[in-house]
């Protein structure tokens, strides 16, 4: 099994709750990855402000 954490980049254009997930699952060590990154096409998104209280 390999222990190389992949990158990930997630794209996102509202609340975010997809992104959540995947951090909550980040959190719970069921997700072998490092979120290295969050994109939106909303300025205000608030999924934006998940990923900055990450």
């Amino acid at each position: 099994m390999s222990t190389t954490k992949a990158k990930l980049c997630v794209l996102i254009s509202g609340n975010g709750s997809n992104l959540q997930a995947m951090i909550d699952a980040l959190d719970a060590g069921r997700l072998n990855a490092e979120i290295v990154g969050v994109i939106s096409n909303r300025p205000n998104a608030y999924g934006l402000t998940r990923a900055e209280n990450a």
